[in-house]
């Protein structure tokens, strides 16, 4: 399937794929870039960022309390639509959500970015 929605990409200065691999323990490791899924718990933490392949690798948190690890996609997570309800004045309007790129984020460690999910 084509993705119709294009997700920005982390900074060209996010530590390429295995290149901060063995240096600090992981829950030190930076988390440079976040993606979320408005109305979910889901969240991807980027640490590093294979620009040709369009792989990301970090934390993420798709179930509560289940997070792990690892590689995302990011053409996946590009075609990923959850179709949310809202009820207004009566109405259920049903409306699509994609992933996000989290603008406002503020580079902090894994340790931190854990300690602040509760």
């Amino acid at each position: 399937m084509k993705a119709t929605y294009t997700l920005k990409r982390p900074s060209t200065k996010t530590p390429k794929l295995y290149e901060t691999e063995n240096e600090i323990e992981a829950s030190e490791t930076l988390i440079v870039a976040h993606y979320f899924l408005p109305g979910t718990i889901c969240d991807w933490y980027v640490m590093e960022f294979d620009e040709e392949n369009d792989l990301i690798y970090g934390f993420a948190e798709l179930i509560s309390g289940m997070g792990e690890i690892g590689y995302s996609s990011l053409k996946e997570m590009e075609e990923l639509v959850v179709m949310s309800k809202m009820h207004m004045l009566g109405k259920v309007i049903e409306f699509p959500c994609h992933v996000e790129f989290d603008e406002h984020w503020t580079p902090r460690t894994l340790r931190e970015v854990l300690a602040n999910r509760g």
